[in-house]
């Protein structure tokens, strides 16, 4: 799923549009398939709503809740933080974005690594088709530092 799609069913749940049992299988299924190539800082955000999701109990008043069981009202306050978080998530990759592309030829390859990373996350982005070549081409060529011992 993009984000744009993630945001979407957010929203649709905040607005009462898709039922909490509709969005609870559709949130958590959506989170389990996504594959590891998705950015650590927007999978720990995607994470911690998962939790939220998985925590929901229908019958659970806000009186009742414990660490492991939540209620309708704290699983809306788990999801509106999500929301903002993915908003500032989202404000940060469109810096980094028009960073990249105002000066790609002068880009360290560790910041056209990120928006590789972002760019493939997002699915909805793109980098101009002239600039294209040349990220690929510097990718090709990265090579990843060595991994530190064990």
């Amino acid at each position: 799923m993009t984000l744009n799609d993630y945001e979407s069913m957010l929203r649709a749940f905040l607005d009462k549009t898709l039922s909490v049992e509709e969005f609870e299988t559709k949130y958590l299924v959506a989170v389990k398939k996504e594959t590891g190539k998705m950015n650590p800082q927007l999978y720990d955000i995607l994470q911690e709503l998962f939790w939220a999701v998985d925590s929901y109990w229908p019958d659970c008043s806000p009186d009742e809740e414990t660490p492991f069981i939540i209620s309708l009202d704290t699983l809306r306050q788990a999801v509106e933080k999500t929301l903002l978080q993915l908003d500032q998530f989202y404000l940060e990759y469109q810096s980094l974005k028009t960073e990249i592309i105002s000066d790609l030829d002068m880009l360290p390859v560790d910041k056209l690594k990120l928006l590789v990373n972002f760019t493939d996350l997002l699915r909805t982005e793109s980098i101009p088709q002239g600039q294209l070549e040349r990220v690929s081409a510097i990718m090709k060529e990265y090579q990843p530092p060595a991994s530190p011992p064990a």
